[in-house]
């Protein structure tokens, strides 16, 4: 075995930098622009070491991308409280993850314009574990349609926000941002369609 493979001791930091480059290359060359090789170049580290911690490039992107947030808790938090404001609340913690995990939420939508198997996951994320159960709790009727259309609000913020940047949008307060977007969000998650 390859003698940097065998180090226990630097093997935690060899895999914070593995995924650190990799959350930069993937972000900004996409899925299919990232390399193995462009990620262990950034990360230092020789290439198979890549392998023998993530097996395969849709493992390392995966893992890059994974927030670690505890959804449950960001569901109970937006649902907690006057039902005519969660279209803010949601935002908000939307809002918050994103600038919690950037460069992880960049490579993810860098990621789902060009490689279904990235789009699958933020799709997973986004409507599965977080919108679909939320919309469920505010028993509402066409669930499916309100929980892609919140998301596709969301996904647009996001996307000008990482991919396209857009100035004003980085100037804007997380808050401020809330309350513009969150009557919209609103409408669609409790009202009319």
């Amino acid at each position: 075995m390859d003698q940097r493979l065998s180090q226990g001791s630097s093997s935690a930091a060899n895999r914070t930098a593995i995924l650190a480059a990799a959350r930069r290359q993937f972000g900004d060359a996409g899925y299919f622009g990232a390399t193995l090789r462009s990620v262990a170049k950034m990360a230092g580290v020789d290439p198979r070491l890549i392998r023998h911690y993530f097996h395969s490039k849709a493992e390392l992107f995966r893992t890059a991308v994974d927030m670690e947030s505890d959804i449950e808790s960001i569901r109970a938090r937006i649902l907690a409280g006057d039902r005519d404001d969660v279209g803010k609340r949601l935002a908000r913690e939307f809002f918050l993850l994103w600038t919690a995990s950037p460069e992880s939420v960049r490579a993810l939508v860098a990621g789902a314009m060009s490689y279904p198997g990235a789009a699958e996951v933020l799709r997973a994320h986004l409507v599965g574990d977080l919108l679909a159960p939320l919309i469920a709790e505010l028993d509402v009727d066409q669930s499916d349609l309100r929980a892609a259309l919140v998301g596709s609000h969301l996904l647009g913020v996001a996307l000008l926000y990482h991919l396209v940047p857009v100035a004003v949008l980085h100037r804007t307060e997380v808050n401020h941002l809330a309350d513009a977007i969150g009557p919209e969000l609103q409408r669609l998650l409790t009202g009319e369609l």
